[in-house]
């Protein structure tokens, strides 16, 4: 780096690198600021001082464009840069250079960040702050600042930090690191190193003030807790969605970009390389901010939960609407909380607090569900839409109704620390999805009785055997699994994980047989329609159906019937647990050659 041109010298080495990297590159330079800077460049590749050609708009584009013939012909251009003053990414589709900027890498760069990144670590940021407030600031007079501000080389301690480097120093603190901690314990030192961190992160004495009042310990180790506090501020800061409430935060905002990027880059290693360090650090920093939490609002907060209140906040909002049934926003925040990687979360060795999140979003999900589809039977016209909207709609409420179910069967326990309001969302949830199935039986009870109670024969159960089952009879194994209150939405469940294992499968729906109970669903999938018709076995009092001369009331007596009807011999008979324990070796035996098999299951 020139001593005297550190800002320019930043930007050449910037702009040709991309040049390198990316080929034609088109720099939009709105202002003209830096039309001095390109000429310098143009001379010097005229001169043989730059390998990179430079081509600069000055006024003419035929004289731009004759320039341009010697550089940009045929579809491999070697690598160019191309300075375009007075152009925006607007203005420029106006002109002849169009073409070549919808090739090229479109390159922008303002006076202002161009100084802020340049001068970032060498300066304060508030000495940043005071030459671009000033008058008169162009590129020559930034590069004369900068090179003023940091003429005097940097001896002893100072020296021995930048050769560190601002990422290693700043650990060495965040992790109280002993050894540096007692060379920084006298006070030069110790006022190289405020100074050191001032330039590199813009951690102030205003900002040390702030937090004089809760930091303990030798004076180096409150400097560490000092800066500490100050790197996740910085992140909760700018990580918000909305100014801090507190003014001591609210000049944290305004920070360059690079020392935003540091303080983020800096707690993320924390993080990640010493947890309990960081909830350590984390926790007395929000002492400091005791005033500023409770303003948060979840809609304020970002995607990093820096402090342990903000994923509680996040939280305690989702279980206020489950409890104010507004199912959309506690869907919202459920799935902001699913999708950030949450430290808190994680560093959460009991789940207890995860497993608080997966039963608020489960609770939403069918809440929200339910919302939206209040009456999916209302003003059904036919059995083929009553089927169809079931299948779309209702079967997916039933499964998230199963699944919250089960969820709070399983994990909903007293030790939770919020048991008592998921109880009472697990309440609430229950009974939103019992009025709902009500409304479902009444609607359909009601199409029912304007269209009569038994489908068309394709839809029926009482005729799945004859139209499915038995012409598969004969074409090798048959196995029929009869699994009673094996619901669509479950048997959908099962087809999914079934397609996992590359599985061909085939679902569809019927209507099962009224009154649905076992007795009567069951038998009733067995051959025993006559005419459309199926005969009780007894005048008084339902025991199953007749066929024949039997009656049909348990599985042996499906087995005999469904087996005689395809293939004269009764069936071959398995119960589940016996097909989900045996050996494939096994299983194989057991069934031999038969040609029907039916396993049966009432788990």
């Amino acid at each position: 780096m020139t001593q005297g041109r550190p800002i320019s010298d930043a930007l050449e080495h910037e702009v040709l690198r991309e040049v390198r990297a990316r080929g034609v590159v088109v720099w939009l330079d709105r202002d003209g600021v830096y039309n001095g800077f390109v000429d310098e460049l143009v001379a010097r590749h005229a001169s043989g001082g730059l390998r990179e050609p430079v081509v600069a708009f000055r006024g003419s584009f035929l004289e731009w464009l004759l320039a341009l013939e010697h550089h940009a012909a045929g579809p491999e251009m070697e690598p160019l840069l191309v300075h375009m003053p007075g152009f925006n990414t607007d203005t420029i589709r106006a002109t002849p250079a169009l073409e070549l900027y919808e090739a090229g890498k479109q390159f922008q760069k303002a006076l202002e960040t161009l100084v802020r990144e340049a001068a970032h670590g060498k300066v304060r940021p508030d000495e940043i702050d005071a030459f671009l407030a000033g008058p008169g600031v162009t590129l020559e007079a930034a590069d004369r600042w900068l090179a003023a501000g940091t003429s005097s080389a940097r001896e002893g301690f100072a020296g021995t930090l930048e050769q560190i480097g601002i990422e290693d120093v700043a650990h060495k603190l965040l992790v109280a690191d002993g050894a540096f901690l007692r060379r920084v314990k006298e006070t030069p030192e110790r006022a190289e190193l405020e100074a050191f961190l001032a330039r590199h992160t813009g951690m102030d004495q205003t900002w040390l003030r702030f937090c004089e009042p809760v930091l303990r310990g030798h004076p180096a180790e409150r400097l560490a807790d000092a800066f500490a506090a100050w790197v996740l501020t910085v992140e909760y800061a700018n990580d918000l969605r909305r100014p801090p409430h507190l003014d001591a935060l609210k000049p944290l905002t305004a920070l360059p970009r690079p020392v935003l990027d540091l303080c983020r880059t800096l707690a993320q290693r924390l993080r990640q390389s010493a947890r309990e360090r960081y909830a350590s650090l984390a926790d007395e920093t929000e002492l400091l901010l005791y005033e500023e939490l409770p303003h948060i609002q979840p809609d304020d907060l970002g995607e990093i939960d820096t402090f342990r209140t903000e994923e509680s906040r996040i939280l305690d909002a989702t279980l206020d609407a489950l409890q104010a049934e507004a199912w959309s926003s506690a869907s919202r925040l459920a799935l902001v909380r699913e999708k950030a990687a949450s430290f808190w979360l994680d560093l959460d060795r009991t789940g207890a607090r995860r497993t608080e999140w997966e039963i608020a979003r489960s609770a939403a999900d069918l809440g929200e569900g339910i919302g939206a589809a209040e009456s999916p039977l209302k003003d059904a016209s036919h059995w083929e839409e009553v089927r169809d909207r079931y299948v779309a709609v209702a079967a997916r409420i039933d499964a998230a109704h199963r699944r919250f179910g089960q969820l709070c069967a399983d994990k909903l326990k007293p030790d939770l620390p919020h048991f008592v309001a998921l109880t009472e969302v697990s309440g609430r949830v229950r009974r939103r999805y019992r009025q709902w199935a009500d409304r479902l039986g009444r609607d359909f009870a009601r199409f029912c009785g304007e269209h009569g109670f038994l489908p068309p024969a394709e839809l029926q159960q009482r005729t799945l055997f004859d139209q499915v089952v038995q012409p598969l009879v004969g074409q090798g194994t048959v196995a029929l699994f009869l699994v009673d209150a094996l619901r669509f939405e479950m048997a959908a469940e099962l087809a999914d994980e079934l397609r996992k294992l590359d599985g061909l499968v085939e679902l569809t729906a019927r209507f099962a047989e009224l009154p649905t109970i076992t007795s009567v669903g069951m038998n009733a999938l067995a051959p025993l329609v006559k005419d459309g018709r199926m005969t009780l076995a007894a005048k008084s009092g339902f025991v199953g159906f007749r066929a024949g001369e039997y009656a049909v009331k348990a599985p042996a007596d499906r087995a005999r019937a469904m087996g005689m009807r395809s293939m004269n011999e009764t069936a071959h008979v398995l119960d589940l647990a016996t097909v989900c324990s045996d050996t494939v070796a096994t299983l194989k035996r057991r069934i031999g050659g038969k040609k029907l098999v039916l396993v049966h299951s009432r788990e």
